[in-house]
């Protein structure tokens, strides 16, 4: 579950529940939900006593089961605990708000002192869409959007953020913040090949629930997942620094690793703020390359930029802002003539039209 693992301890063990109340198959006896709760608690408890790595609770909204709220229960579980690290399994994200599943996960993992994670899945089951009122036609992009959210969530503090499924975020603070600086997300899989490639290209760890068979199995998705993985670093020439933390990463370098995440979500509209900012003239003309290659294939690729010349030769189309008001859009032959450039901007430019398109070179400033 964690970055633990090393050769000479090669894997974690763990117990995942998904806290059942149900009548004993021999006396038909049931306890009380009460003592059911209690036994958990203990249970996790000795399991943390033995050194099992890890106990994770699932999400359930049925009758038979006791875990509508795995984070409460968790928290329970990590007042009467030392060290087995906390995890849902899964928390069925597509029916949740990731704004407030990432504030509940928060707050246990400074109640654990960082020993909190998240499984974040679609699950297996669909009660929980109609209980929240959510269309089950959206399954697919309910769970897309809001992992985008909840990652950005993680990854930054003050969050922007539009999409479909939830009301926009507009330069909000998210808290409280973990105890961890990067609090773990995994994305669990029932054995859907698309799911698996989701992890691989988004890089995050993937967690596969074999419910009956062998594992064995479930090997070709563990290929799968890795093969997506280096699909999306080789696409964005990041492959070198898989290994490296993000904090160890230059500017350009995060840039990258965060286009590849970008790409990687599939999404039919990526909107990119400087995306070459902080980047070498070869990296500058790769992303806009990709970028484009994006928009060939159907995506909707809104990009804000400085530099005019990038902008002549890869936008379809062009809106030119001055002061936050629209001056005037276009193809880049309509949008970037000599004239309006001095007026808007102040430069002096020559423009020429080759097999490439418009090619644009700064010659001085208007007086």
């Amino acid at each position: 579950m964690t970055d633990h693992v090393t050769p000479n301890r090669p894997f974690e063990l763990g117990l995942l529940s998904f806290v059942e109340w149900t009548a004993h198959t021999q006396s038909s006896h049931k306890i009380s939900s009460t003592e059911r709760i209690a036994n958990l608690i203990e249970t996790a408890e000795l399991a943390d006593q033995v050194g099992l790595d890890v106990y994770a609770l699932g999400e359930h909204h049925r009758e038979e089961y006791l875990s509508s709220a795995p984070e409460v229960l968790l928290s329970a579980i990590a007042a009467r605990t030392q060290r087995i690290r906390l995890s849902s399994g899964v928390t069925v994200l597509s029916s949740d708000d990731p704004v407030r599943v990432f504030q509940r996960f928060a707050t246990l993992d400074l109640v654990s002192g960082g020993r909190a994670e998240i499984i974040a899945g679609r699950g297996s089951f669909i009660e929980s869409f109609p209980l929240f009122g959510y269309d089950l036609r959206n399954y697919d992009s309910l769970f897309s959007e809001k992992l985008d959210l909840l990652i950005k969530l993680r990854d930054e503090e003050i969050v922007t953020w539009q999409g479909q499924h939830r009301p926009t975020l507009d330069a909000l603070g998210v808290y409280p913040r973990p105890h961890q600086k990067r609090l773990p997300i995994w994305i669990g899989v029932g054995g859907t090949p698309q799911s698996v490639v989701r992890a691989g290209l988004l890089g995050l760890p993937l967690a596969i629930a074999i419910i009956g068979g062998m594992p064995e199995r479930f090997a070709p998705l563990v290929d799968l997942y890795w093969q997506a993985v280096d699909q999306a670093l080789e696409r964005t020439k990041v492959s070198g620094l898989a290994h490296r933390c993000i904090t160890q990463l230059s500017g350009g370098e995060k840039a990258r690793v965060l286009l590849a995440r970008a790409l990687a979500t599939q999404a039919p509209v990526l909107l990119v703020d400087e995306p070459i900012a902080a980047l070498d003239p070869h990296h500058q003309w790769l992303m806009m390359e990709l970028l484009q290659q994006e928009a060939q294939a159907g995506c909707l690729v809104i990009a804000v930029l400085h530099d005019l010349s990038l902008a002549a030769r890869f936008a379809d189309r062009i809106v030119m802002l001055d002061q936050g008001r629209v001056v005037v859009q276009g193809d880049s032959v309509t949008v970037l003539t000599a004239q309006r450039l001095a007026d808007v901007f102040g430069i002096a430019v020559t423009l020429e039209q080759d097999k490439h398109g418009l090619r644009l070179v700064q010659t001085g400033l208007v007086p």
